[in-house]
């Protein structure tokens, strides 16, 4: 007789505990890419030049522009340039950059700020809405009105000279 009663209140406990315990799941975590799990320790010592990067066929075009006797920035630009396509998700020509550059002959370290920038006709009504208030966080990061204009390629250029 109180079979379905108690079968009830289990049930209806059980639904009540369902948030509490979801809740308790941790939250995913969102990267842009996996890693793989290898490690890679080698050390090294360059007598001419050396060049690292994030993916092999990246250093590999940096080598081969120094190899061929351009210099740092050319190679570092090559670099850039391949990982633009190997791993745009991460690094590539639209985003922006800090370079530093060291001069020997000079003894002097130059810094390029290359970093993305508002648009230019960016001002203090760009994440309101029609009426004037704060536009929702999803209408504000989803979309043009977050992302900034490169710098890289200025960068580059600027360093280039």
């Amino acid at each position: 007789m109180y079979l379905p009663f108690q079968r009830s209140v289990a049930f209806s406990l059980t639904l009540l505990a369902l948030p509490v315990l979801a809740s308790q799941t941790p939250r995913e975590v969102r990267e842009p890419e996996a890693a793989t799990g290898h490690q890679y320790k080698q050390q090294v010592t360059g007598k001419q030049f050396m060049i690292a990067a994030a993916n092999p066929y990246a250093a590999q075009a940096g080598q081969t522009i120094l190899a061929q006797g351009g210099s740092a920035v050319d190679a570092a630009i090559a670099t850039q340039l391949v990982l633009t396509l190997v791993e745009p998700q991460s690094s590539g020509i639209g985003g922006g950059t800090f370079m530093l550059y060291y001069n020997k002959q000079h003894n002097k370290l130059t810094s390029f700020d290359g970093r993305e920038t508002a648009p230019s006709h960016a001002d203090e009504t760009l994440f309101l809405d029609e009426n004037g208030n704060a536009a929702p966080w999803i209408e504000a990061v989803v979309g043009g009105r977050s992302v900034g204009v490169p710098g890289i390629l200025h960068a580059f250029a600027t360093a280039h000279k």
